[in-house]
């Protein structure tokens, strides 16, 4: 389903880009923003935004009730092309799907607080790539990942059942650029996954009927992964059990498990969490 371009010189591709930037059939891009509480990593994943050079855009910030400085931030940046609306509760993934369905763009691009495009014709580029394509169902690029100590690693993988049978996406999410239609027709993100919904998308996208996906190497976005608390790491594993159990069946989901190093990890968390939740410590 998916293919790979490999990447070019940057003095190539910027005249590519120009090329591309005052056609009248460039894809108008929907970059959809949850936020709550988030004022402390906001600034960088606006900035980012705001230093697009593409012609098209419009970012569609949900805010959950935030309390903090949040929201002052994001007036800070307020432009033409910036939409607010707020959300009863904070469900990233929920909020994700508001977002889609008040879009207007061909392609939706979904950042979160802490997410950050790393170069300024990061749009231009993709976009450039989906019409050198005959638009794509998604594009994707590769994604720089920072750990809590700030150690950084690039993750790019194929697009296949082979990856996805192991738990493992492409890309992050904010890599990847959906066409609004193919997202509409996935019914958009499953709500019941708190933490790998992204991972389930893409299962549903990779199976569904006539979808085609077009990656690139290069690496476009700065992604900081959530917080490792205990209970993330648990419902992340947990969470994967059951998507690769429902996608690719349970033997699958079995030799997922198997072959994870760090099961004991997992299995003395979720022996502590029992501990906690019925003894109190």
């Amino acid at each position: 389903m998916s293919e790979t371009v490999g990447a070019v010189s940057v003095w190539d591709h910027l005249n590519k880009v120009l090329e591309f930037r005052y056609r009248a059939n460039l894809p108008k891009v929907s970059i959809i923003l949850p936020t709550y509480n988030d004022a402390q990593a906001l600034s960088s994943t606006l900035q980012s935004v705001w230093e697009q050079k593409y012609p098209d855009y419009e970012l569609i910030v949900i805010d959950a009730g935030s309390t903090d400085r949040t929201l002052e931030i994001v007036d800070s940046f307020r432009t033409d092309n910036l939409r607010v609306f707020s959300a009863a509760h904070f469900n990233r993934y929920k909020m994700w799907n508001q977002g889609a369905s008040l879009a207007r763009g061909r392609y939706l691009s979904f950042l979160y607080p802490g997410a950050s495009y790393l170069w300024c014709y990061s749009l231009a580029y993709m976009m450039n790539l989906a019409l050198q394509h005959s638009e794509p169902s998604i594009v994707y690029s590769g994604s720089m990942m920072r750990s809590g100590d700030g150690e950084a690693s690039i993750l790019f993988r194929r697009y296949d059942d082979e990856q996805l049978s192991k738990g493992l996406q492409p890309t992050a999410l904010a890599s990847c650029w959906f066409r609004a239609d193919t997202f509409g027709l996935l019914r958009g993100f499953s709500e019941v996954y708190p933490v790998r919904g992204s991972l389930d998308l893409l299962c549903r996208a990779l199976h569904s009927p006539g979808a085609r996906a077009v990656a690139t190497s290069r690496v476009l976005t700065d992604h900081t992964p959530y917080s490792d608390s205990q209970a993330r790491i648990l419902q992340h594993a947990f969470d994967t059990w059951r998507l690769v159990a429902r996608h690719y069946g349970r033997q699958k989901a079995i030799r997922w498990l198997l072959s994870q190093q760090d099961l004991g990890r997992l299995a003395g968390l979720w022996w502590r969490s029992l501990r906690t939740a019925f003894l109190g410590r």
